[in-house]
């Protein structure tokens, strides 16, 4: 619940609508957590290739939990690759990796990329078209964080779209508006949210 406050927080919702829009829906939250010493390979990705949403919008808000930075494994990015459309990507299932749909290094240049170093509390806003990924923890301190994402409520999330290689049941996922409107009735709002209790501290969401 105390997730759920935070990805409610006007702050960060004042922070999204200015990339997306006013109407808003939280779809999804992750928690992302590289251990000391540990953690794999993030690869280079568009999450445009993995999240079941027409169009293709969503702004994801990374809050860091901890320090982050490029020795415990930072997110690092492309800058503009969001302008560019779709990059190729190809099936990579070394077990070293995160993820399995990797994009192709020779589509784009790896050296002009910049990361993402946060202090505990701050958050980035990445679009889902950007090209991103995160090298494994090499250092002695951990790197977490949590991710949360949100579409715009004029898209449609789509809940009968199979996503090759992914983990997550589309169908069962809640959706929560969490601003403005439900702009596109296709969405359906009720799905997993039975046994949420706003109330209910334990609850998940």
């Amino acid at each position: 619940a105390g997730f759920l406050r935070l990805a409610n927080d006007t702050r960060i919702l004042d922070m999204v609508e200015q990339v997306i829009g006013g109407d808003l829906i939280l779809w999804l939250t992750h928690l992302f957590c590289k251990p000391a010493t540990t953690g794999r390979e993030v690869p280079w990705h568009q999450d445009g290739e993995y999240w079941p949403i027409e169009p293709a919008a969503t702004c994801t808000v990374w809050v860091a939990l901890d320090t982050v930075d490029k020795e415990n494994g930072a997110m690092r990015v492309i800058p503009g690759s969001h302008k560019d459309g779709s990059y190729p990507h190809a099936i990579d299932l070394s077990p070293n990796l995160t993820l399995n749909q990797v994009a192709d290094r020779a589509a784009f240049d790896e050296e002009s990329a910049r990361y993402i170093e946060l202090a505990p509390g701050q958050v980035s806003l990445h679009d889902v078209g950007i090209l991103h990924g995160s090298a494994p923890n090499r250092s002695n301190r951990r790197r977490a964080g949590l991710a949360l994402r949100y579409m715009p409520a004029t898209a449609y999330f789509r809940r009968d779209r199979a996503i090759q290689n992914s983990k997550l049941d589309w169908a069962t996922l809640p959706l929560q508006l969490v601003r403005g409107v439900n702009r596109n009735k296709a969405n359906d709002l009720t799905v997993g949210h039975a046994d949420f209790d706003p109330s209910n501290t334990s609850a998940k969401f």
